[in-house]
């Protein structure tokens, strides 16, 4: 008798989970039978090209199917739930109508288990709101059936009211064998279509992936739009969310939610085009994740736009638009009102293999944190230039722990040439080993790197192995892949302003000129090295302690230009300084140094008071360089 009991409770269990059933407001009420549910268009209504479904509860288990059919002038198929309980879609959503988009509501909740699959003919848009406005007058209404009014206008926006709106979640297969089976398939749309996702908090997890060894794990996307776009927004009060062309519209709301992207998950428009993907929320938390908008093709403009309105966090993460061939333009943009922190390997990349000139990469936030081997690496291996790098942080930016900022060219190319990398904050930290640098390993120029702040920068200390950190440029033709066309690089110009400048520990700011004979002992074309401009309105201390014991070639923390050419046309760059006030302690160092046939740079100092105190500090020029130290006493403080 007991086990009589259990056996219709597990039945109700799995029947509840399993039903699609209309709610009667829109046609007949009715449980629909069977496990390849049909809902055909006289289960609602049709109003111009929209039809519309409502259901009292929608749910699928794994091998089921619900399947939306009706006339090819339907253009929108949009349904919603109203019976109060969320949707758990773990089967096939399927629509036959050609070209026609998908909305789907429960205000209750929607959760994608690891089988659920889309099979839809247009774009697929998912959310917890509790109305869709329809042009400026219509509504489709969830909460209340009855506050709506269906018209022919297109949908407008999401409507959420005064509460807290339900979350949606999205969780994938995890870890699989090597056979890619029907039930590992991202959830997609057709290439050029759009999904999305609009509700409270939102959490995309547990993405499916092998491993074919421990260094080499195949990620298959969590959602996919090839050449289409991605909308993941989450909301916490009441307001309207609007899907604009190149923007979300969330305006109207005064608290966000979260989104939460781990597990191995990735969201992916790779295509002809990079597609574009948008993110809003209150903060994103992205671990051992990708986040990619590729571009193999020759379409431009693919685009990665993350704004938070708290934090963004990446641990162990990607982030990449990267043209494969002629597409060029790309754009990754992460804004947030607190904080964005990379850690754990993060990797950002805007870069180009292909024809096509790399994109830009643009953060901005009051923090900005790189740590833990964390980069952004925005590089050219083909014709195309290298991108830009454009980091604003309004109180302060860090780089620590190996992690690295560069923009280089990096292949045989004539016409390849580095990145911008601008840097602006009130106070800038580089320690551990972290660097900047703009170092061309081709035969194009090096791209400039500014850095700004209206407060202090500090350079301070090795990594592990005792390599220094800082801020880099170097021309550097040795490394071409094509020998026969290496020369005529120029490394790339290094400019610093701050209120106060801290060199220590090993720490530098340096432009090197490094050019190797060819494998035949004949010598390249000449190559530049970039100028060093600084400017610092108060003190410039340089401090040659090493924690590690070391030093740089023998020298302490300090500003070098060096040429290490072979080629009697190498050039070292320039230093040029103005500071209030200059302190060499401990073995710091201003420096240009040749070697081998190369001329030597530069150095100009203008300054109202300069200190030499302790063992090897000094002020060094080398041969063949034309020009003395220029020193002033007068010169005078800037505004």
């Amino acid at each position: 008798m007991k086990y009589l009991l259990i056996i219709p409770i597990l039945i109700t269990t799995i029947s509840i989970n399993a039903e699609v059933i209309t709610d009667g407001t829109l046609g007949q009420q009715i449980n629909l039978p069977g496990s390849n549910f049909q809902i055909t268009s006289d289960l609602g209504q049709q109003h111009g090209g929209n039809l519309f479904h409502s259901f009292q509860d929608f749910n699928l288990n794994s091998l089921e199917t619900a399947t939306f059919s009706g006339l090819n002038s339907v253009h929108n198929i949009i349904s919603r739930v109203t019976g109060g309980n969320p949707s758990n879609i773990d089967g096939l959503i399927r629509s036959t109508i050609p070209n026609a988009d998908f909305y789907f509501l429960n205000p209750y909740g929607i959760m994608f288990g690891s089988n659920a699959k889309l099979d839809v003919q247009g774009s697929f848009h998912v959310s917890t709101a509790d109305y869709l406005r329809l042009g400026e007058n219509g509504r489709f209404d969830v909460s209340n059936p009855n506050n709506s009014l269906l018209t022919v206008a297109p949908v407008e926006s999401f409507g959420f009211l005064n509460k807290q709106a339900a979350s949606i979640s999205i969780q994938r297969l995890g870890e699989i064998t090597e056979f890619i089976a029907d039930n590992a398939k991202p959830l997609s749309v057709p290439e050029g279509k759009t999904i999305s996702f609009v509700g409270g908090d939102i959490t995309i997890n547990k993405g499916t992936f092998y491993k074919k060894n421990e260094k080499n794990i195949i990620r298959i996307p969590s959602i996919f739009a090839p050449t289409g776009r991605i909308n993941i927004v989450a909301v916490a009060t009441n307001g309207e969310v609007k899907l604009q062309k190149d923007n979300i519209d969330i305006s109207s709301f005064t608290k966000l939610a979260n989104i939460f992207i781990k597990d191995y998950s990735v969201i992916d428009t790779d295509g002809s085009g990079g597609g574009k993907i948008f993110i809003r929320g209150k903060q994103l938390t992205q671990e051992n994740s990708k986040i990619q908008a590729n571009t193999n093709g020759n379409k431009n403009n693919s685009l990665i736009d993350i704004q938070v309105e708290k934090h963004a966090a990446f641990n162990n993460s990607y982030i990449t638009s990267s043209t494969n061939n002629k597409g060029t333009d790309n754009l990754i943009k992460i804004r947030a009102t607190v904080s964005a922190e990379f850690y754990d390997n993060s990797f950002i990349s805007a870069a180009t293999r292909g024809n096509g000139n790399a994109g830009t990469v643009l953060i901005k936030a009051p923090i900005i944190s790189f740590g833990k081997n964390s980069h952004i690496y925005n590089s050219t291996l083909s014709t195309g230039n290298a991108g830009n790098i454009i980091l604003r942080a309004s109180e302060k930016l860090i780089l620590k722990d190996g992690a690295t900022i560069e923009a280089p060219p990096y292949s045989s190319s004539t016409s390849a040439n580095g990145g911008l990398i601008l840097v602006e904050a009130k106070d800038i930290f580089i320690t551990k080993g972290a660097y900047i640098s703009s170092t061309t390993f081709s035969d194009g120029k090096g791209g400039e790197t500014i850095i700004r702040a209206t407060g202090k920068i500090t350079l301070s200390d090795t990594d592990q192995k005792g390599l220094a950190g800082g801020i880099f440029s170097a021309s550097n033709p040795g490394i071409n892949m094509d020998d026969t066309k290496a020369g005529n690089n120029n490394g790339g110009y290094i400019s610093v302003e701050a209120n106060e400048l801290l060199i220590e520990k090993g720490a530098i700011i340096s432009s090197n000129t490094i050019s190797r004979p060819r494998e035949d002992g004949s010598h390249r074309k000449s190559a530049n090295g970039g100028n060093i401009d600084i400017k610092v309105h108060g003190t410039l201390n340089i401090d040659g302690i090493n924690l590690h014991g070391q030093t740089y070639d023998g020298l302490g923390s300090g500003i070098y230009v060096r040429s290490r050419g072979e080629n009697t046309g190498d050039k070292a760059g320039h230093i040029n300084i103005e500071a209030g006030k200059i302190n060499l302690t401990n073995g710091g160092v201003i420096a240009s140094t040749t070697e081998n046939h190369a001329h030597g740079g530069n150095i100009s100092i203008q300054a109202k008071k300069i200190m030499i105190s302790g063992d090897s500090s000094k002020l060094k020029l080398r041969e063949p360089a034309k020009h003395q130290i220029t020193y002033k006493e007068d010169f005078p403080d800037s505004n």
